[in-house]
C-alpha cells in the first residue's frame, strides 16, 4: 500500500506494523492466518489506571448476582445517571471495572467458518425492569459463524400489569 498512488498524493498513516497489528479507536486488531482478532486490554488497563484501581480486587461477575443482567445492559443503565449518580451508583461502576478487569485478556476472533451463512438470534424480556416496566429486546447476527451486529432497546411503552 506504501507504493499507491493514493499515499503519495495524500497525507496518509499506514496503520498496520510489519507483523499484522494496529489499533483504531483504542481497539488492538490483528490479522494473521486468516483470522483476526480484536482485542481492548490496553484500552481497559487505560481507564483503570485512570480511576487508580489497577491494584484493586477483580471481580468474576459483572454485577451484583441478584440483578442477572448482561454486562452491555449493566452499561447502559449506569450511563443514564452519568449526570445525576449517587454512591450506589459508582459503587456499581466500580463493580463493573473490577470485572472489566477479569476480561481485559479476552478478545473477539473472526475466521473462516463452514457453519450456515447467516444465524440469527432474538431474545426479550417482559417488563423486567423495575424502574420503568419497559421491556428489552437484544439480537445477534452471525456471517458463516462470525458475529457482525449485535443489540438491544428497550420498548418506548410502560407494560401494564
Amino acid at each position: 500500500m506504501k507504493d499507491s498512488r493514493v499515499m503519495k498524493e495524500s497525507e496518509m498513516k499506514e496503520l498496520y506494523d510489519n507483523k499484522g497489528k494496529f489499533k483504531f479507536l483504542g481497539l488492538e486488531i490483528s490479522c494473521h492466518d486468516n483470522i483476526m482478532e480484536i482485542s481492548q486490554r490496553k484500552l481497559i488497563d487505560t481507564v483503570l489506571s485512570k480511576f487508580n484501581m489497577t491494584d484493586h480486587k477483580h471481580s468474576d461477575i459483572p454485577m451484583e448476582p441478584k440483578l442477572h443482567i448482561e454486562p452491555i445492559f449493566q452499561y447502559h443503565i449506569l450511563a443514564k445517571f452519568q449526570n445525576c449518580y449517587d454512591t450506589i451508583h459508582f459503587k456499581y461502576l466500580k463493580h463493573a471495572l473490577r470485572y472489566m478487569y477479569k476480561t481485559k485478556d479476552l478478545c473477539l476472533i473472526y475466521g473462516k467458518s463452514d457453519g450456515s451463512v447467516i444465524d440469527t438470534f432474538v431474545d426479550a424480556d417482559f417488563a423486567n425492569d423495575r424502574h420503568d416496566r419497559k421491556s428489552v429486546t437484544g439480537f445477534f447476527i452471525r456471517v458463516f459463524g462470525n458475529n457482525i451486529i449485535w443489540g438491544g432497546k428497550k420498548t418506548s411503552m410502560c407494560t401494564p400489569f
